[in-house]
C-alpha cells in the first residue's frame, strides 16, 4: 500500500516470497579452511577472534530485504 501511494507502483504488481542463503554462505570455505590451518598450527585463540570478527562484519554489512534492491534518498 506505501509503494502505491507513496511511489506510484501498482497495487497489482506480483510479489514474490524469496529466502537467500544463510549471511556469509558463500565464504564458508574459506573461513573454515582458515580456521583449520590456525587450529593446526596451534593457534586456535586466534582462529576463534577472525572467526567472531568474521561474523560481527557480515552482520554489519549485510542488507535486507528491499533496501537490497532500492536504495531510498
Amino acid at each position: 500500500a506505501w509503494l502505491a501511494r507513496e511511489k506510484g507502483v501498482s497495487d497489482r504488481l506480483r510479489t514474490r516470497t524469496w529466502s537467500g542463503q544463510s549471511m556469509g554462505s558463500e565464504f564458508s570455505w574459506l573461513t573454515g579452511s582458515a580456521s583449520w590451518v590456525l587450529e593446526s598450527l596451534g593457534l586456535g585463540d586466534l582462529a576463534r577472534v577472525m572467526s567472531q570478527v568474521t561474523r560481527d562484519t557480515l552482520e554489519r554489512t549485510q542488507l535486507d530485504g528491499l533496501l537490497a534492491l532500492w536504495h531510498p534518498r
